[in-house]
């Protein structure tokens, strides 16, 4: 079954979309059936996440950057962007610039954009935080108003278990490791051997 960008809107506001079938033929019974479709949307919108500081103490404040790009060619309506926030909380208002915003939820780690524009476009949300614990980490995932990921989940270790710092989503991980195995292997190399 092919679906055409312009259904994908009223499709991911459904929270439980049903696709009913039947058959004319005298020969079937039952003659019709519905099912429930699980949606997989995780790779329509783009997720990327940054923060001005890569390491807070207690009490010290950041800004995390989080920009949002559609792959789609429609806009999306009431597409929640939600901020998994681990040893930080929200320490101000939220600003959004590349859509309008609906609603601010959970303090501000949780907005409803009126709508993500189509592809070409880029939203960029800007949320202060605060530390609260002395390590801390933070990733970001979009969400339609039927509650269908369109990006991956965001994953945050515990604060208890993590490193210092933002771990900012999708923006950061095996690039930062892999760095850190070359530095070790230049400095290996370096050392005059004994």
């Amino acid at each position: 079954m092919a679906l055409p960008e312009a259904a994908y809107p009223a499709l991911l506001a459904d929270p439980a979309p049903v696709v009913s079938v039947s058959t004319t033929d005298p020969g079937v019974s039952p003659s019709g059936a519905s099912l429930v479709i699980p949606l997989e949307a995780s790779g329509l919108v783009e997720v990327r996440e940054e923060a001005d500081r890569t390491a807070l103490d207690v009490g010290e404040l950041a800004l995390i950057r989080i920009h949002l790009r559609s792959r789609l060619g429609v806009a999306l309506p009431l597409v929640h962007v939600v901020s998994a926030l681990a040893g930080l909380e929200p320490a101000g208002q939220p600003r959004v610039t590349g859509a309008d915003l609906a609603a601010i939820e959970r303090g501000g780690a949780e907005l409803v954009l009126t709508a993500l524009p189509p592809a070409g476009s880029e939203v960029v949300v800007e949320l202060p935080v605060r530390a609260v614990a002395g390590r801390s980490s933070a990733a970001a995932e979009a969400r339609s108003s039927g509650g269908w990921g369109l990006t991956a989940p965001a994953v945050v270790a515990s604060a208890a278990t993590r490193p210092a710092g933002c771990g900012c989503g999708t923006g950061s991980g095996p690039g930062i490791v892999a760095l850190a195995l070359l530095a070790l292997a230049l400095r290996r190399r370096a050392r005059p051997a004994t």
